[in-house]
C-alpha cells in the first residue's frame, strides 16, 4: 500500500477515488486438495489505488491481482485509462474467489480486468467510470 501511494504522490494532478486494501479470499467450492494448500497459501487478493481527474483514471496494483499467498508487493503496474475512451464497465463475482469481483473496463478494442475485493472502494471507483 505505501508503494502505491508513493506513486499517487508524484501524480499532483490526480485525485483520490479509491483505496482497497490486501486481503484474504476463499475459494467457492474447493476440493479437498484445495482445501489443504488454502489452509497452508491462503488466497489474498492485492491493494489497489484509482485516482483520476477529469480526463484519467490511474489505477496502480500488482501485476497479479490475486496471488496464492501474502507476498510483498515487488512488482506495481501502474494503468493509465482515458476516460473518454471507455465504452462500458462491468462487475462480476470472481469464477473462484468469494471475497472478490473483476471489473471489467473496456478502453477501444482492449478488455482491462482488475481483481479487486467485493464492496471496495476501488470497485465503487472503477464502476463509477462508467459511460453515462
Amino acid at each position: 500500500m505505501t508503494a502505491h501511494l508513493a506513486v499517487l504522490r508524484r501524480n499532483f494532478g490526480a485525485q483520490l477515488l479509491g483505496v482497497s486494501r490486501r486481503g484474504p479470499a476463499r475459494l467457492r467450492t474447493p476440493s479437498f486438495v484445495e482445501r489443504v494448500t488454502e489452509v497452508l497459501t491462503p488466497a489474498t487478493v492485492h491493494a489497489t489505488v484509482v485516482c483520476g481527474d477529469s480526463r484519467e483514471l490511474h489505477v496502480v496494483h500488482r501485476g497479479q491481482h490475486v496471488t496464492p499467498r501474502r507476498k510483498p508487493a515487488h512488482a506495481l503496474a501502474r494503468t493509465v485509462i482515458p476516460l473518454d475512451r471507455i465504452s462500458r464497465v462491468t462487475a462480476t463475482d470472481h469464477e473462484r474467489l468469494d471475497g472478490a469481483r473483476v471489473i471489467d473496463v473496456r478502453v477501444g478494442g482492449a478488455n482491462l480486468l482488475f481483481s479487486v475485493a467485493s464492496g471496495s472502494e476501488t470497485e465503487r471507483a472503477l464502476l463509477g467510470a462508467a459511460p453515462r
